[in-house]
């Protein structure tokens, strides 16, 4: 079996000779699939949905942050940063979600 592997991977070795810089010239279509368009309008909605999400956690963590301040209590205040900083982080990957894809997409089609 590895010498018929071994005979297979030479004879793929040898149809692509090295340094032709051979490129299948596959590209992605985005109309060839007939759910492309809901799908898209599908992930779009769960984006803004996530973000509305996010809001209210950060909106609920200050009031909890300002809460545990106001009545001195150190864990809510610590519970309520959190929540706002976790919050925003989350935002800022949920919002760019897109770009960083698009260019990871790009970085890679370029190898």
């Amino acid at each position: 079996m590895e010498m018929a592997m071994a005979r297979f991977r030479n004879a793929v070795w040898a149809a692509v000779p090295a340094g032709t810089g051979y490129d299948p010239a596959i590209s992605p279509n985005w109309t060839f699939l007939p759910f492309m368009d809901v799908l898209t309008d599908l992930v779009g909605s769960t984006v803004a949905v996530g973000i509305v999400c996010l809001v209210a956690v950060a909106a609920i963590g200050g009031l909890v942050w300002a809460g545990g301040n106001f009545w001195d209590h150190g864990r809510a205040t610590q519970i309520g940063k959190g929540a706002v900083a976790v919050s925003i982080i989350a935002a800022f990957v949920v919002g760019g979600a897109s770009a960083l894809i698009r260019w990871g997409a790009q970085a890679g089609s370029g190898i």
